[in-house]
């Protein structure tokens, strides 16, 4: 494990970010660091160099940690540091994720633990060895990042689908158990988002075009807004909700989109106006 930092005054809120050299990370940083001491880890050194570069840029008080999330040890010494040296810690954001786009049928066991065991098993864990410090906070936040993929099934993303439904399941059941000692946690479940991993659909013409379509707001999710959502969730002023799965899907699970035209006041072109009644 290495640390590369610009440490703030002592005084500040820390936030624990895990994924942070991502798209998604990266604009959590962005939009946490002028409230929060930032504590960002991340499994890639290079990641997180770029990362340092941009807080230093703009000024925001961080620690960054490279480690292994499928390594408990780790993750029980970062806990620890932060314990040791910081001394408080107010919120964790668990971003980072794992998944494998594969058939079921040719998917691995190997392959299944990856995905779990970083996108729920770790998740649980930081959760479980931060509470000590959270509930010492007055504004204690753990966030999930999750995923529409929670609430359907999607071809070639089983373990995926599986493990950001048990994500979902986990923040509700962490939720009730933690309220007795104070610490809130909700969830986010973000369509697919403008990022670098997803790179490959955004390229792919007749994918991002069908997802585009079956959006009503007809565009994919930014970091950004998966970002000033996470804020919001650990607002102080957000102190009466907890076990809640907040969706920034553009509608994708609201419903179908009409499968005619749809003229430019929003009216599908298939429709009279008129009125048919049936006995």
């Amino acid at each position: 494990m290495s640390k590369l930092e610009s440490p703030g005054d002592g005084h500040r809120p820390v936030a624990l970010i895990t994924g942070a050299g991502g798209g998604i990370g990266r604009a959590l940083c962005a939009h946490l660091g002028d409230e929060y001491e930032l504590v960002a880890c991340d499994r890639s050194q290079e990641n997180l160099h770029a990362l340092a570069s941009e807080l230093r840029t703009s000024r925001i008080a961080h620690h960054l940690r490279a480690f292994d999330l499928s390594d408990s040890e780790e993750c029980r010494a970062t806990i620890d540091w932060i314990a040791r040296d910081l001394g408080r810690l107010d919120v964790l954001v668990n971003n980072a994720g794992a998944w494998h786009h594969e058939r079921f049928l040719d998917s691995t066991d190997e392959h299944w633990r990856e995905v779990l065991e970083v996108n729920v098993v770790a998740a649980a864990r930081l959760a479980r060895l931060a509470s000590t410090l959270l509930q010492r906070s007055s504004r204690a936040r753990i966030v999930n990042v999750s995923s529409k993929n929670a609430f359907l099934g999607e071809y070639g993303w089983s373990s995926y689908d599986v493990s950001k439904a048990a994500l979902t399941a986990l923040t509700r059941s962490l939720a009730i158990e933690l309220a007795e000692i104070g610490i809130l946690v909700n969830a986010i479940a973000p369509g697919v988002v403008e990022t670098e991993s997803n790179q490959d659909l955004l390229d792919d013409p007749a994918a991002s075009s069908a997802i585009r379509r079956r959006t009503p707001l007809g565009r994919f999710c930014q970091p950004e807004e998966v970002a000033q959502a996470v804020r919001y969730l650990c607002s102080p002023e957000l102190g009466f909700a907890t076990g809640s799965t907040l969706l920034l899907d553009g509608g994708f699970l609201a419903g179908e989109q009409p499968y005619g035209s749809v003229g430019s006041e929003g009216n599908d072109s298939r429709l009279s106006g008129g009125m048919e009644v049936t006995q």
